[in-house]
């Protein structure tokens, strides 16, 4: 929970930058099933502002499993590296040549180690549903 209160306006120009997609495992607020939140990239506990700069839209889960950390262990490495950041890093899948892609991976890694990703997908609640009442998962597989 933020300290500082976060503008009603700013929320939701956060929300429209982010395409309403959590910024670490980039599913639709749709599909969460829950309302995403707003993160402090640099927690506030470390400092971190609470500004446009440095806030980003997060699921739930991420943002639980991020907590206030910005560096995590490198399982593969041993190394200590910064957590992947949604404003200032793409994600693998849309990864510009312009990125170092070692570095890329090793932040992407380590964000997914915190999050502990192989059980993220799996305590998702029931799939959301459009305002017809279809589910959205079955309508886009």
């Amino acid at each position: 929970m933020s300290k500082d209160y976060i503008p009603r306006g700013l929320r939701e120009l956060v929300a429209r930058t982010a395409c309403r997609r959590c910024g670490y495992c980039l599913t639709q607020e749709a599909v969460v099933g829950t309302p995403m939140v707003i993160d402090h990239i640099v927690p506030e506990s470390l400092g971190g502002p609470t500004e446009e700069l440095n806030l980003w839209l997060a699921c739930p889960l991420c943002n639980a499993h991020k907590g206030d950390r910005i560096t995590a262990l490198d399982a593969n490495t041993g190394e200590i590296v910064r957590l992947f950041n949604p404003r200032q890093q793409a994600p693998p899948a849309r990864a510009s040549p312009a990125c170092d892609p070692v570095k890329l991976v090793e932040r992407s890694r380590a964000t997914a180690t915190q999050r502990q990703r192989g059980t993220h997908v799996a305590q998702r609640g029931p799939p959301a549903t459009t305002r017809a009442g279809s589910s959205v998962r079955s309508r886009v597989q």
